[in-house]
């Protein structure tokens, strides 16, 4: 099961350093998906070929490792009960290999909230969580923020290829007030 270098540095992005929901702090590999999620932004990348015999959740510390390889990919594997990644490159496996446990428990149900629709209504965004979804276009090759679907009060969607997408939620109640919006008129005299 391959995993390319460029994506599972995207999804590190959306992991936590530390979290009391410890199956957090890791990139979770399910059936067609590599997934990571704060609980507050979420990186979806589909890679239909990824089929493992249970969903495994990659420790934050073993992805750290394995990005500062010079190695083109991952391939996952589990033999006789231990995990590991081990480097690809030019489509032949090397001798650099991750062995690692996966954090125990339930990764979050992420299909659950994928909005069915985008309402286009504007929103706020801490500005650290775009700098994440910023680290994560470039991560996956591309020199521009990606598109957007705003969903006001809702999730919005950061689109960085037919593959791979975000979600983040918005900040709350940070919306100027009338008078604060008619405070600036000064500037316009």
């Amino acid at each position: 099961m391959f995993i390319p270098f460029d994506a599972l540095k995207a999804a590190s992005f959306f992991v936590p350093d530390m979290d009391i929901r410890y199956y957090l702090v890791g990139i979770h590999v399910r059936k067609g998906r590599i997934e990571a999620t704060n609980g507050i932004s979420l990186f979806i990348h589909k890679m239909p070929h990824i089929d493992p015999p249970e969903n495994v959740i990659i420790p934050l510390e073993t992805v750290k490792l394995a990005l500062k390889t010079k190695c083109k990919g991952f391939n996952i594997k589990k033999d006789e009960g231990a995990y590991s990644l081990t480097c690809v490159n030019n489509e032949s496996e090397t001798a650099q290999i991750i062995y690692f446990n996966p954090v125990e428990g339930i990764f979050p149900d992420t299909s659950s909230v994928i909005p069915g629709s985008f309402s286009g209504e504007a929103a706020n965004f801490d500005y650290e969580l775009l700098g994440d979804v910023r680290s994560a276009a470039r991560a996956l090759g591309d020199k521009l923020m990606p598109s957007a679907a705003f969903n006001g009060r809702g999730a919005s969607m950061f689109y960085f290829n037919e593959n791979a997408f975000a979600l983040v939620m918005p900040l709350r109640d940070r919306t100027c007030s009338e008078d604060q919006q008619k405070s600036i008129l000064w500037a316009t005299e």
